[in-house]
């Protein structure tokens, strides 16, 4: 099985094939998370996602949320799903809702359960993979 490593050059692959990010699928990888992992901070969460985008990629050659990837001072981040955690007003604007999260110290807690339909079989896969690592 071919794995791309290092973590540079998962990210560089990454930003180049160009996949289009759903913001809706974000969200809803962000509420699985939070479900999966009470009060997952930032980093965790971010950190997460990055190692099932890469598992995805991988064994099914898309991400799941197809993200751009900024290198940060603590690794890789999502940068779109980055800016809706913070709550940024562009990123909260264009999902057309409001966030079904709360966010206190950096510390997400869900207040509805993600919607499944919006994850393939695949896609939650990965993030069961992701989540036990």
């Amino acid at each position: 099985m071919y794995i791309l490593k290092p973590v540079r050059c998962f990210v560089k692959c990454l930003n180049e094939l160009n996949f289009s990010l759903t913001q809706k699928k974000a969200l809803e990888v962000i509420l699985w998370l939070a479900t999966k992992k009470p009060n997952i901070g930032y980093h965790a969460l971010l950190k997460t996602l990055f190692f099932a985008e890469e598992y995805h990629l991988n064994h099914y050659g898309r991400p799941i949320v197809g993200d751009v990837y900024l290198a940060m001072a603590y690794g890789p981040v999502a940068s779109t799903t980055y800016d809706i955690l913070k709550q940024e007003a562009l990123a909260i604007e264009l999902l057309d809702d409001d966030l079904p999260f709360d966010n206190v110290d950096k510390k997400i807690t869900p207040l509805r359960k993600p919607d499944l339909r919006q994850l393939s079989p695949s896609d939650i896969e990965a993030l069961e993979y992701a989540v036990k690592d």
